[in-house]
Order: structure tokens, then sequence, then C-alpha cells
């Protein structure tokens, strides 16, 4: 699981230069230090312009809603349509802390970008 945070990184990586820029993502090379496999999203609705936040692994999906402060969760393994919300369920849950150190940070999308987003 990766974004293009960590192409940078990784190329670092591979010429074996130092992280002094400190990027915010990660190398993607070894594989094997990640423990756990998950994918992150962040899209801007175009209407509220709304910074929307998600993660997801194998068997849950979360959703943050910057703007109104609101949260969706999932259970995959039995609602893959997403019908029913069991964020309550969610609390404490690994992909919840995700989310939140994700949504924290200060970058926004550039604006040029927001104008392709269609949420």
């Amino acid at each position: 699981v990766s974004s293009t945070l960590d192409i940078c990184p990784t190329i670092m990586h591979l010429f074996g230069l130092k992280d002094e820029l400190q990027f915010q993502g990660v190398s993607l090379l070894p594989h094997n230090r990640y423990e756990r496999a998950y994918a992150c999203s962040e899209a801007i609705d175009k209407n509220t312009g709304a910074r929307i936040f998600s993660a997801q692994n194998a068997t849950s999906k979360l959703i943050y809603n910057s703007k109104e402060n609101t949260w969706e969760g999932y259970n995959h393994s039995d609602d893959n349509r997403e019908e029913q919300d069991i964020t309550g369920s969610l609390d404490g849950h690994e992909l919840k802390s995700i989310v939140q150190e994700r949504s924290s940070r200060k970058t926004k999308p550039h604006e040029a970008d927001m104008e392709d987003l269609d949420i």
C-alpha cells in the first residue's frame, strides 16, 4: 500500500541519500518493514470545500469529514456496499489513529488538483 507521498523517499532510498527534507511519505523499500497493510486517501468535496480523509484495511474502512467533523465506518466483511455505518464500534481502531494523523497535517492539496475532483 502506498501513495504518491512515497515516491521521493523511495528514490532517496534507492540512491542512498539521507532524507534531510523530511518527506511525509516513507520509502517503499524494503517491503518487509510494513506490519499492517492499509490504504489512505484524501479528497476535496468541490461543493463544500471539505477535506475528506479515509483509511481502509482488508476488513474495515473509516472516513472523516474535516469540515463537519464527522466520521463514517464500515465493515467490508459484512457490508461491502457501505450501507451500515458502524463508526461507534471502531473507536480506538488502528484506522482511526491513521486518519487522525493524516488529517492533522498542515498541507493542503494544490487548488489546480481540486478542479479535477468530482465527489
